[in-house]
């Protein structure tokens, strides 16, 4: 009689085991390939960025996490795995968390913001094009670990195939009148 609720037990929890590895997996993979910094002013935070680069290997990880939780069916995950390798072949595609304690500095999708980024490649420095995430926080959580509702999501692209930049080092540099922030890859 004992050993039924025991190994009861011990399937359950080698089930939840299971079930979270992928999630886990997951998660270690966009906090590995992350870069953050913040940026104080005395004692005051200025600004947080966090820099996810989009490349094959996190797009990959992305559409599985995203086929995970929405459902989607193999010719639904085989054409969004499709569009990214097509997306990849002109443009370079980044995720950046933003957060400023004073929102004022919270636009840079916007024309007329203080900020600029550049992708700094050798001796090249090109400059991306910066548009705002309008996602629910909710899938922001799911795709992007550690985002919080305190922050802003942004999507970077720059004019440069993404397979360039697979076997290299380059730098994404956020600069403004309020500060820098460097992320070297």
């Amino acid at each position: 009689m004992r050993l039924i609720p025991i190994t009861f037990i011990g399937l359950t929890l080698l089930l939840v085991a299971c079930q979270s590895q992928p999630k886990d997996n997951y998660k270690s993979l966009i906090e590995s390939s992350s870069k953050s910094q913040k940026s104080y002013s005395g004692l005051h935070q200025s600004f947080e960025v966090t820099v996810v680069p989009l490349n094959r290997k996190i797009s990959q990880g992305m559409i599985e996490r995203r086929s995970e939780l929405l459902g989607w069916t193999a010719e639904v995950k085989a054409r969004k795995q499709t569009e990214a390798n097509e997306a990849r072949l002109t443009h370079s595609h980044f995720f950046l968390r933003f957060f400023s304690p004073n929102s004022d500095y919270d636009d840079l999708h916007r024309p007329n913001t203080i900020w600029k980024i550049y992708l700094i490649l050798g001796s090249q420095k090109i400059e991306g094009k910066i548009t705002k995430d309008f996602s629910k926080l909710i899938e922001l959580q799911a795709i992007y670990p550690g985002f919080d509702r305190f922050s802003t999501g942004y999507e970077v692209s720059f004019p440069i195939g993404q397979a360039s930049l697979e076997d290299t080092n380059y730098s994404i540099q956020l600069t403004s009148s309020l500060g820098e922030a460097k992320f070297n890859f």
